[in-house]
């Protein structure tokens, strides 16, 4: 139906957008720390997690003070196959694979004391 092509195509952009936000950001992080660049990328992933935490505690609370109209939103006919979610899964894990593999590539061809030395 209409609404899964929907959904279907939310899923892929969320998949994309987190796939290639994630490394740009770590790696914009750790181009302008120079010498600080392990305590800002821990910075970067505690914000992160407080971040995700932060979203869990208040989807709670929401779903806690709104349980009325979440019955309204959820009474909308929306059905669920198997296959459909299977083809998400596929299509996030590919589209996270080759938003990683180019970054991953580059480093792989450096020597390894290239890439730990303190300069």
């Amino acid at each position: 139906t209409h609404r899964d092509e929907i959904v279907f195509a939310a899923a892929v952009l969320i998949a994309i957008g987190n796939g290639l936000m994630w490394p740009l950001i770590v790696a914009s992080l750790a181009k302008r720390a120079g010498d600080h660049q392990g305590a800002v990328q821990g910075l970067a992933g505690s914000t992160a997690a407080m971040a995700s935490f932060i979203g869990l505690l208040a989807g709670g609370l929401l779903y806690d003070s709104l349980q009325g109209w979440l019955f309204v939103v959820s009474s909308v006919t929306f059905r669920v196959e198997p296959s459909m979610v299977a083809l998400v899964m596929a299509v996030a894990l590919a589209l996270a694979t080759a938003a990683s593999w180019l970054p991953s590539r580059m480093i792989a061809r450096r020597e390894p004391a290239e890439g730990l030395r303190y300069e």
